[in-house]
């Protein structure tokens, strides 16, 4: 048994659904944002200069989560020993 296949065990096609899915949400999430920017920022009464903080904060809430999400799929498959100390981590 190949490594992939012992690190994939679903189905590819669903897996890969479900990723071009999560980019789509993200990309229409950020879409929105910037298409409600204008209505933001005359709700605030402030110039757009000074709102744009707005689209980029979700920007990089959006960039970070998907690091998370990773890591914690990293440490979900990383196999555990029975007394076994991971120093790889630290």
């Amino acid at each position: 048994m190949s490594a992939e296949a012992a690190i994939l065990r679903g189905s590819k096609p669903l897996i890969s659904a479900g990723a071009m899915l999560a980019g789509l949400m993200a990309f229409l999430d950020i879409s929105i944002v910037n298409v409600a920017l204008n209505d933001i920022r005359a709700n605030f009464g402030t110039p757009l200069d000074q709102i744009a903080w707005v689209s980029t904060n979700n920007f990089l809430l959006l960039a970070f989560a998907f690091l998370a999400v990773s890591w914690v799929i990293v440490l979900m498959r990383r196999p555990q020993r029975a007394g076994a100390v991971d120093v790889s981590a630290h």
